[in-house]
């Protein structure tokens, strides 16, 4: 059989992709719809807009979004014994008005065969199911060859674990905790003995860290007040009733009020951008930040997934 271009508005049916697509599909016109037929062979209509994308997708997951259904149908075909269409339509999710058209589709590219009261895959099928299975897993793994998932991780032991135990992992003031036992969302098998304090290996990592978001408390410090007795009392308050992890402090009146509490601050620079970092981990912050460095500290706290921020001035003046 001869096959000679059609004339059409959509142009010539000339690229031997699409033809390897029209004859992989069996997609050809029948009698009726031909432009013509002699004994040259068929004259072909012009090109159906969309076929040449179609030829052209990536196999795997990408090329998949159209066909998955067929995939899963012919795939029960092969594996079950399928002689009515509503047990299967009922374990893909389907109508059976869905699932007999699948099958009449299937059966229409040659895929598909209806003898003896039951659905088989084609010779042709087996062929086309095992193609598609094997890109499919080939496709996955590179797909999960680029995650970036955690199989084993090293923490800070909160107790003692023993080699081989089971243990779970919880963030403790923003520091990776391994804790005996099995009960949290994220587990796994500690590789060593270790005691409190000490670093352990942790592997067969299961779950998700859970991680509460902590709190930003902003002790706001005056300038030309920072030497009264109110204030100092107000920051030993705010020392005592304030559950922190850490304490940052910004601007030198505020240093010199938090020396005077006996309180070594564990960021003097860029405390704005600690606090912001140390929430998303889970660790609560308390900082002591002077009135006219207030506006610089608030900076990194804007934007997305920003912390709540508490502020608590040391000092009152609309009481003066």
């Amino acid at each position: 059989m001869v096959l000679r271009e059609g004339v059409g508005a959509a142009g010539a049916f000339n690229d031997i992709g699409l033809l390897s697509y029209k004859l992989e599909h069996k997609d050809f016109p029948t009698e009726r719809a031909c432009a013509g037929f002699s004994s040259t062979g068929y004259v072909l209509p012009a090109v159906p807009e969309g076929a040449r994308a179609r030829r052209s997708v990536d196999p795997g997951l990408s090329g998949l979004r159209r066909g998955v259904s067929e995939l899963l149908f012919l795939y029960e075909c092969a594996t079950q014994d399928v002689r009515r269409l509503r047990p299967v339509a009922d374990r893909l999710g389907l109508t059976v008005q869905s699932a007999s058209h699948l099958q009449s589709v299937l059966r229409r590219r040659g895929l598909l065969d209806h003898r003896s009261d039951r659905y088989r895959p084609t010779a042709e099928g087996m062929a086309w199911l095992e193609r598609q299975l094997t890109q499919l897993n080939a496709d996955v793994g590179q797909r999960l060859g680029r995650l970036k998932i955690v199989r084993a991780t090293r923490a800070i032991a909160g107790q003692e674990v023993q080699s081989g135990a089971p243990v779970h992992l919880e963030m403790v003031r923003g520091a990776l905790t391994a804790l005996p036992g099995s009960g949290g969302s994220s587990r796994g098998i500690a590789r060593a003995r270790a005691r409190a304090g000490d670093l352990v290996e942790v592997d067969a990592l299961e779950g998700i860290v859970p991680i509460a978001r902590g709190r930003v408390v902003v002790a706001v410090v005056p300038v030309r007040e920072v030497g009264s007795p109110e204030v100092r009392r107000a920051a030993q308050r705010v020392l005592r009733e304030v559950p922190h992890d850490w304490i940052g402090t910004q601007g030198i009146e505020a240093i010199w009020l938090s020396r005077q509490l006996g309180q070594v601050p564990a960021h003097l620079f860029a405390v704005g951008a600690a606090c912001r970092e140390a929430a998303n981990l889970g660790a609560s912050s308390l900082a002591f930040v002077t009135e006219d460095e207030l506006a610089r500290f608030l900076e990194p706290m804007t934007g997305p997934d920003a912390p709540s921020i508490e502020l608590r001035h040391l000092f009152d003046r609309s009481k003066r």
